[in-house]
Formats: C-alpha cells, sequence, structure tokens
C-alpha cells in the first residue's frame, strides 16, 4: 500500500507529467502497484493540452496517454482504425478540424511517386502482391477480430483475451520485437509467463485451425505426446482439442493454480523463476497444481513410479509424461545454464524411471541396475563399453578418430581405410564386453533401437534384436542375406541404441538423436 500511495504521490508532484512507454492503467494491485489509474490518467492528459470528453473510459485515456508518448505513426494507425467507425457527419467535422491545424492537406494522388515505374519496381510490387504474407502485413484491422487474425497469422501472437485488440495490434506492428501488452488482463498473464500469448507454445481452441500453420500444429500435438499413428487417425487441431480438455503438463505459470506455494519445498511462487515452474491439470478451470521442475524429478526418483501426489494411490497419465519429457527438453529465450540443469535432470529422472514402469525396458533396467550396484571401478568399465559401441557407430559412418561426429552428414572418402578402423573398433567393444565377463554378456544382449518421432522402438528380427546379433551381421559381411550387413545401415542402429544406454547410465550424450541422420 505504501509504494502504490508513494507511486501515486509522485504524480500530484510532477509539473511536466508523461507516462513511462510500457505503463499499465487500472486499479493498482500488490502485483503492479505503479498501474496508473483513470484521475492520473486525467491528469497527464489535462498537463499535456490534450482535450477530454466527460463520458470517455480509462481504456480511452490511457489510448490517448499511449499516443502521447509513442511513434507519430502509432497514433496515426490508432486514429486510422478510429476513423472506420465514424459516421459521414463526424468525418466531415474531423477533416474540418484537420485542415484548421495544417496549412494544407495534400490530395491523396499527389503523395504517388511517379518517376519509379521500372522493371525492378514493378516487379517488386508484384512479390508483394502475390505474396499472403506481405499482403497481410499491409492490412490494416478494422474491427475486433480482423485484429485478432492477424496477430495470429502474423506474429503467431494471441491478442484474444485483450479488451481492446485493435489497439493490442497496432502496438504488436509497430514494434513486434518488443511488443509488451498495453492490456491490463494480458499484461498480468504475460509478467507471470511471458510465453503464454506464444501460440508455437500454448493452443487456443478458440482460434480457427486456418489460424495456425500445419507444421505448428503437428509439432504441438507431438510435444503433448501423441505420435505419429495419432496424426494418421486425427488431425492434429483434434488432438490439441483432446489435450485441452485433459489433466496434463503447462510449462510456467498457468491461470487457475490453486496453490501459492511449490507442494514439497514451500516455495513462493511468485518468487520462482517462471522456468522453473511447471503445472499440471486442466486448462480453464481451478484444477492447476503448481509444481517445481525438480520436485517432480525427486517424486520419480524416489518412488521409482510415476506417482501423482494429487490424488491418493494414483499415477500420473503415460501420454503426460510424455509431454513433461518433452517440455524439460525444450530450450527457451529466457532459459539459463541453472534452469536447463534442473530439467535435464529431471528429464533423466523420467528416463530412468520409465525403466521401471515399462515391461518392455526389462534388459534396460538390469543395465541400469548392474551399473547402480557396482563399484566405481566396474562403472567406469560399464561405461566405457557404451563408450566404445557409440565410437563404433561412427566410425561405420565415416568418422577417422578425429573432428565432430558425422550425425547430420556422414561423407565417406576412403572406404578401405573406414573399414580398417570399423574392424579396430568392433574389436575393442568385443575385448570390453569379454573383461565385464556376465556384465559383458548382458550388454551384448541389449535390444537394438530406432528412434522414431520422439521414441524408442525395437527393430525387427531380420535386422537383429540385439547387439550381438548386429555385430554377428556386420561379421557375416557379404556372406549375409541382404543389404542388411551394411555397416552404414549399421551404424544408425548402433548410434541410436549406444545414445538410449547412455541416457540410462546418466551418462553425457555427445550428440542429440533427433539430428542423427539416416544413412544407408
Amino acid at each position: 500500500l505504501q509504494t502504490a500511495y508513494n507511486y501515486l504521490l509522485s504524480w500530484s508532484n510532477n509539473s511536466n507529467p508523461v507516462p513511462p512507454a510500457n505503463f499499465t492503467f487500472g486499479q493498482q494491485i500488490a502485483a503492479d502497484p505503479n498501474r496508473l489509474n483513470a484521475c492520473v490518467l486525467y491528469a497527464i492528459c489535462r498537463a499535456n493540452g490534450i482535450q477530454t470528453q466527460r463520458e470517455q473510459t480509462i481504456y480511452q485515456l490511457a489510448t490517448l496517454c499511449q499516443m502521447l508518448v509513442s511513434e507519430e505513426n502509432y497514433a496515426r494507425t490508432i486514429l486510422y482504425n478510429a476513423i472506420s467507425h465514424i459516421p459521414r457527419n463526424g468525418l466531415l467535422q474531423l477533416y474540418t478540424a484537420a485542415s484548421a491545424m495544417t496549412e494544407d492537406i495534400p490530395e491523396p494522388i499527389d503523395d504517388v511517386i511517379r518517376d519509379t515505374s521500372t522493371y525492378d519496381t514493378l516487379e517488386g510490387a508484384i512479390v508483394t502482391f502475390t505474396n499472403k504474407q506481405s499482403l497481410r502485413m499491409r492490412v490494416h484491422p478494422r474491427n475486433y477480430p480482423d485484429a485478432v487474425v492477424l496477430a495470429a497469422l502474423n506474429f503467431n501472437i494471441d491478442i484474444s483475451s485483450a479488451w481492446d485488440p485493435i489497439r493490442e495490434y497496432t502496438l504488436l506492428y509497430s514494434n513486434p520485437g518488443a511488443y509488451s501488452p498495453m492490456d491490463p488482463n494480458m499484461r498480468e498473464l504475460v509478467s507471470n509467463n511471458p510465453h503464454i500469448i506464444n501460440l508455437k507454445e500454448f493452443f487456443n481452441p478458440m482460434l480457427p485451425p486456418e489460424l495456425y500453420d500445419e507444421d505448428m500444429l503437428n509439432a504441438m500435438a507431438r510435444i503433448e505426446g501423441y505420435t505419429n499413428d495419432d496424426l494418421r487417425r486425427d488431425s492434429a487441431y483434434t488432438l490439441l482439442q483432446t489435450a485441452y480438455m485433459s489433466y496434463t503438463f503447462y510449462h510456467g505459470w498457468q491461470l487457475g493454480i490453486n496453490n501459492i506455494r511449490t507442494p514439497f519445498l514451500y516455495e513462493d511462487l511468485d518468487e520462482l523463476d517462471n522456468d522453473l515452474i511447471i503445472c499440471f491439470g486442466i486448462q480453464e478451470s481451478e484444477t492447476m497444481t503448481a509444481f517445481r521442475y525438480i520436485e517432480l524429478g525427486e517424486l520419480f526418483k524416489e518412488h521409482r513410479n510415476f506417482i501423482n501426489p494429487l490424488v491418493e494411490d494414483d499415477t500420473f497419465p503415460h501420454i503426460a509424461i510424455v509431454k513433461l519429457k518433452n517440455l524439460c527438453k525444450m530450450v527457451r529465450s529466457t532459459d539459463t545454464a541453472e534452469i536447463l540443469e534442473e530439467r535435464n535432470a529431471v528429464h533423466d529422472s523420467i528416463v530412468t524411471t520409465e525403466l521401471f514402469t515399462d515391461a518392455t525396458q526389462e534388459k534396460a533396467r538390469a543395465l541400469f541396475e548392474m551399473h547402480e550396484q557396482a563399484d566405481e571401478i566396474v562403472q567406469a568399465a560399464i561405461e566405457d563399453a557404451i563408450l566404445k559401441l557409440f565410437q563404433m557407430s561412427m566410425y561405420m559412418r565415416g568418422w577417422l578418430g578425429e573432428g565432430p561426429y558425422p550425425i547430420e552428414i556422414a561423407p565417406v572418402n576412403d572406404q578401405v581405410l573406414v573399414a580398417l578402423y570399423v574392424t579396430q573398433s568392433l574389436n575393442a567393444f568385443e575385448s570390453a564386453c569379454a573383461n565385464l565377463e556376465e556384465m559383458g554378456e548382458l550388454i551384448l544382449g541389449l535390444p537394438i533401437l530406432q528412434y522414431k518421432a520422439g521414441t524408442f522402438h525395437p527393430t525387427n528380427q531380420d535386422r537383429g534384436q540385439t547387439i550381438k546379433e548386429r555385430i554377428d551381421i556386420v561379421k557375416a559381411g557379404d556372406t549375409h542375406t541382404g543389404y542388411e550387413s551394411c555397416i552404414r545401415l549399421s551404424s544408425n542402429l548402433l548410434a541410436v541404441a549406444s545414445y538410449r544406454y547412455m541416457q540410462i547410465l546418466g551418462m553425457q550424450v555427445p550428440f542429440q538423436v533427433e539430428t542423427l541422420r539416416e544413412i544407408s
């Protein structure tokens, strides 16, 4: 209250009151004690010679003040939008008033530059008028729906919650790179979670599917945990509508949070960085519970299960866990190194917990437990064997032991030398497994994996279903039927398998599996 009072007092003592460019308005609240109320807005207008009307709203007063501190183009755009709603008599009066303020209002035709109609300029004009994006950027909204649609199509920003979307779009259009909402409700949302109006991250079912790029919808559906099979059965938009009405995780602060402190660490949400907050619940309801990311990671690690602490004897839905895993790996412009480290730790906890909740991962679970129970020397030997498996896959892709790994590009300049390195690396891997005896046999018996649509899958029998079977196929060479013995094809499978087992053992992975190019 003292802060709010002092702020109001500062305006009463100001002989030349001009609001800051990013001011907010409305009733002062604890989260924003520096809002300008109607009295202050009126005083600013009067002090700067701006005429006001008795019936003007606080939003109109705020718009006048925003026009005062913004560039002239912003004021012209606001005026242009207002003109579209003025009846004929009002337009005549407006023209008369404008005439009195200027010596001469030029005819519109005088603005046309007549001497630049060359082939190049005409070609440039054709590009402008045949490109939908360029055309949309030249359109001024005439009503609120126009403004919401243009903000979504041109900037992937959701301004549908604004009291005056035209004013918000004008502000967004004038400075998209540093856009800060003027609407009090939107401003409060963005101050709590800067990503919440980004349509690439947060789906709004009120917006028709035409306002989303198809690739963007597919990407968001995959983040929600849906697979390619799901996308073949239903449209991404339909799946996202389903997710919106389902219990799932959401990154950062959300509307409808029902707690003020995190459940386990008891940290005040108001003092916690937004990118460390993860919410669980249903959108547009009072069911949202906010956690700190690391709380969930520690919970999963302790119970070795995806226990839901909000409901007795319950676990989080599988698809929600897939989404949480995806959210942990997303990198945002607001992330710090410490935030990324915390979310990576939660991702690793999920990977480990999956070993104990998925019956198909019995052998991978055995690897984890074997490593966990071993002493430091044996742990290092196990990790060395997995590293040698990865290096063998890189030699198969043409790597010669130096320089970056051939992940996205895999050229082979000397096939004879590559074959030599592959043979040596294969022998080194088998030797490392032999030294581990029974543990080495377990490593050789681990499943070979493929990576598709964000998940790991076992291979079919023709390709070899274990590391040992795959290596035996490579050793058979031309005597093996078909093309499965190709070392370049083998590199895809062995690289994915080694990545997965590095994850499970908590090793530092040397590449991102999503970037691995399949070669043959």
